[in-house]
This record gives C-alpha cells, sequence and structure tokens, in this order.
C-alpha cells in the first residue's frame, strides 16, 4: 500500500495539470499516469551520464530538458530527502517551489549531520513546506524550518470508491483483528501480539496479519513464545484490494507504532484512513501525526508508544464499551470524510499553489 496516495492526489487536481518527473517507475500496472517522464526509461548508459552529470552540476540533464518543455508554473517536491537535489533546478526555473514531507524524510534523513545542513538550505529555498500534523511540524521547526513556512496538510483517499460496513461488536463469534503493515521496527507488532497475549482469558479472538519483512522470523517465534499459533493468520504481502476486503471482514485494525532504535517514524499511516473510512475502529499510540487520524475514544482507542501494558488496556477499553463500539464505526468514517476526502485535500493544495503564484 506504500504511496497510494501519490496516485490518487494525481488523479483528483481539478485546476491543475500535474506532470511527475521521477527517477523510476513500478505498479503502472496497477496505477497508470501518461503524463511522466522516468530516468529509468532511458538507456542504462543515458542513466548513467545523467547521474555523473548530476554530482558535477546539481542538475539531472533529463530532468532540466523534460521541464524546460513542460514549462511549469509551480515545483512541488515530494519527500525531503530527495529535496536538496532539486534546488538547482527551481532556481534554474524560476517558479515557487513547495516540499512535501511524509514520514522518514522528517526523522530518519536528519539523524545524519551532512543531511541537516542540506535541509537549511531547503527550509531556506523552499516557498512552502507541507506536514502531515503538528507532530512533524514541530520536527521541522526544531531542525530549523520556519513556522510560518509551514502547512498542515492531511494526505487524501477517495472515500466515494471505500464502501463504509457498519460494525457491531460480536456477541456470537470470535472478535476478528487486523494488521497489516511491512515487519520493521517502528510497526510494533511485538508490541501488538504480546498485548494480544495479555487478553486472550477475556474474550475470544483471531488476528490477520496481512505484510512480510526483516523482522518476519523474530514475529512467527513471538507467536509461538506466546502461544498464538491458533489466534494468527498470515497472509504476506496482499494487494491494496486484499487489505480494504479484509477490513470489511474483520472487526478492529491495529497498529501499534512507535519510535525505531534509528528514530523511524511514522507519518500518518494511511492504511489507518482507509480502513477507518470502511467503518473500522482502530487501537494504535500516541505516536507522531497518528492522533490525527485516531481521536481517542472517538474513533477508537491510543495508547502509549512501545508500552505492552497500555495497549492491552486499550484492548480491554474496546471490550469493556461494546455498546460504544457502533458509534466509534460511524465514527471512523466521519472523520475520514471530513479530513482525508482527497477532494478536499486537493482544494486545499491547489489553494496553496495559487497564493505562491500571486506572491512570487
Amino acid at each position: 500500500m506504500t504511496m497510494v496516495w501519490i496516485y490518487t492526489l494525481l488523479e483528483h487536481f481539478q485546476n491543475y495539470d500535474p506532470f511527475v518527473l521521477t527517477r523510476k517507475k513500478s505498479n503502472e500496472k496497477f496505477f497508470p499516469y501518461g503524463k511522466i517522464k522516468s530516468l529509468s526509461d532511458l538507456f542504462i548508459i543515458e542513466q548513467y551520464l545523467n547521474i555523473g552529470f548530476s554530482k558535477l552540476t546539481g542538475v539531472i540533464p533529463f530532468f532540466s530538458k523534460a521541464a524546460s518543455e513542460i514549462k511549469p508554473d509551480i515545483l512541488h517536491v515530494h519527500l525531503g530527502n530527495i529535496a536538496y537535489k532539486l534546488l538547482p533546478l527551481k532556481r534554474k526555473l524560476g517558479i515557487p517551489g513547495l516540499l512535501s514531507f511524509y514520514g522518514a524524510d522528517a526523522y530518519l534523513y536528519p539523524t545524519q549531520k551532512k543531511n541537516r545542513k542540506k535541509l537549511l538550505s531547503v527550509f531556506r529555498d523552499m516557498d512552502k513546506i507541507l506536514v502531515l500534523g503538528p507532530a512533524m511540524q514541530h520536527e521541522l521547526k526544531q531542525l530549523g524550518c520556519p513556522e510560518q513556512k509551514t502547512e498542515i496538510l492531511h494526505l487524501g483517499i477517495d472515500t466515494d470508491k471505500i464502501a463504509f460496513t457498519e460494525k457491531v461488536f460480536p456477541l456470537n463469534r470470535p472478535l476478528k483483528f487486523l494488521l497489516a503493515s511491512s515487519f520493521v521496527e517502528k510497526k510494533g507488532i511485538d508490541i501488538t501480539l504480546t498485548a494480544l497475549e495479555r487478553i486472550r482469558q477475556a474474550i475470544d479472538f483471531s488476528i490477520e496479519i496481512i505484510g512480510d519483512g526483516p523482522l518476519r522470523s523474530g514475529i512467527i517465534e513471538i507467536v509461538r513464545k506466546t502461544g498464538l499459533q491458533d489466534k494468527v493468520i498470515f497472509h504476506g504481502y496482499k494487494p491494496y484490494a486484499f487489505v480494504l476486503d479484509k477490513a470489511h471482514e474483520c472487526d478492529v485494525f491495529l497498529q501499534a507504532s512507535r519510535t525505531a532504535s534509528n528514530n523511524d517514524k511514522e507519518g500518518t499511516p494511511m492504511v489507518l484512513v482507509d480502513v477507518m473510512a470502511a467503518g473500522m475502529p482502530v487501537i494504535s499510540t500516541r505516536h507522531s501525526d497518528i492522533p490525527e487520524i485516531v481521536v481517542d475514544n472517538y474513533t477508537g482507542y491510543l495508547a502509549e508508544e512501545n508500552d505492552t501494558e497500555s495497549f492491552a488496556a486499550c484492548l480491554i477499553k474496546l471490550i469493556d464499551n461494546a455498546d460504544h463500539f457502533n458509534d466509534l464505526s460511524h465514527h471512523c468514517r466521519s472523520h475520514v470524510d471530513e479530513q482525508f476526502n482527497v477532494f478536499r485535500q486537493v482544494e486545499k493544495l491547489e489553494s496553496l499553489y495559487n497564493t505562491l503564484q500571486l506572491n512570487y
């Protein structure tokens, strides 16, 4: 599900005609987009020549030529860790520029001193910095970004394409949990599984896990040690549509996100937005800008990050407040409609584009 949101954004512009320049393309069968030029379309020797030339001049000739042909009114750079390399292109084009941060680029990338120095140039030269919430806004301010340059803009989904399934707390079957993520440290899957082991006497349940990754063997070992083998179903990596199908089948989504040992953090995990649009209450953590999505006691429950006892307490709270389960489900859909609808977010973004051009 990684970066599905950027395709959603491109497909929903109303008053601007976005053209994409990128180093490489992938999954074109599932996400076709015609107005795109990729360095990977060139012969391999041409790619190396472009990269080599960029190390000398700061500008990738392929991008410079393509931008000159497109004649853009505005440059919108996605991901803070590549912005420094595109500053020469912005200066050459002489147009306003925005930069969107998403997660690791705001937390992991700046852990290296050389990257913090690059970001200071980025903060100086870019005209507007877009962040996902107040936590990320505060982080960039600490790194030297002028607060007046930042703007909170949520990522958007097309809620019209996600059916709402009203959830009712199950009385005659096990409670069905769902987890979908890469098997990496910041997702806190070990916290989730250990917390589930703590509540196994309180209620019968199952958990379906979609995803895979470097921590797979350790996660399987946790399942064995906690004795949850009969409760857990591993699906591996699956397409986006499979996740939505499971969001309709299961009852509650779990994600115990936390700060990884290398300072990697979430932005606003879009899987939470997707499953909430489908009507699924969420138990997650007060980590990064997850509270922008999951409103405690309204769309689900928030635990303290990296705290098994706190996460288990949220699970118990969900069970003890079963009569409010249906309310949580409806609140999930209404909150996503209000704060993460792609049409509203594109309207805000295009308004920012207009303002930047008027003031440039």
